[in-house]
Order: C-alpha cells, then sequence, then structure tokens
C-alpha cells in the first residue's frame, strides 16, 4: 500500500506526493482526496469552476469524480475524492498545463485567488475489506 498524505502550498494547484504511486491496475488503482479551503465569499465561484470547467478536463484527463463533499460544520472546504485510470502525477501535470485548464483558472481568479489551501492524500483499497466503489 502506498498512501501517503501532503499539502500544496496555499495558492498552488499542484498537488505535492511524498511517495508517488507507480501505474495503476484493477487491483491498485489510485485514489486522491482532495480538500481545498476557498477563500473567504469564494466558494460558488469554486464550485461554478468544478461545475463549468474542471468536471471535463478531469474526464479528459483520466481523472474520474467519485463524490464531491461539505464538512457539516464548514462550508468554505470542498472535500473530493478522484479515482485516477494511471499513474496521478502523469495526469496532473498534464491537466495542469491544459491550456484549457489555464484559461478557466485565470477567468476564475480575475479578483484574486479562489482558494486558500489544497490538501492532497493518495489512497488504495484495502483487499480483504469490503468497498463501495
Amino acid at each position: 500500500m502506498r498512501p501517503s498524505t501532503s499539502s500544496s502550498s496555499p495558492n498552488s494547484s499542484q498537488p505535492a506526493c511524498t511517495d508517488p504511486p507507480g501505474p495503476t491496475t484493477e487491483r491498485n488503482t489510485v485514489y486522491e482526496l482532495r480538500t481545498y479551503r476557498a477563500a473567504p465569499g469564494r466558494m460558488p465561484d469554486l464550485l461554478r469552476r468544478f461545475r463549468d470547467h474542471t468536471l471535463a478536463l478531469f474526464a479528459r484527463h483520466g481523472m474520474h469524480s467519485v463524490g464531491y463533499w461539505h464538512p457539516n460544520d464548514d462550508p468554505d472546504v470542498l472535500v473530493y475524492l478522484l479515482r485516477h485510470e494511471h499513474d496521478p502525477e502523469t495526469q496532473w501535470k498534464a491537466f495542469l498545463a491544459d491550456p484549457d485548464w489555464l484559461a478557466a483558472k485565470a477567468a476564475s481568479e480575475v479578483n484574486g485567488p479562489i482558494t486558500l489551501s489544497i490538501a492532497s492524500q493518495y489512497l488504495v483499497l484495502i483487499d480483504d475489506l469490503p468497498s463501495q466503489l
């Protein structure tokens, strides 16, 4: 198993990883739990960027959305789970260089950054325990 916990710099979109996962197979699909803290008053902008741009770009780069959540007590936090078809680091590199992502990010941040922090953790399923994924 290769789970790792990492956190990026406050306004970076690049996830940090201390133990990059290798290629995925059906048995070792890598999931990624990501947590964003929105800048005050900017959660609607962040969610709009996801709906209008990010979800389609994830799919283009082999990153599949599993689910999106807010903690009950903190509406400025977005937590979501991705399933990666291939090496997450390679997928993120391609995603972050995509001209459509760069344009969407720039347009959504005309009035300043919409996130204060982004944290990322790679996860793999435990073989002998049940999962609904």
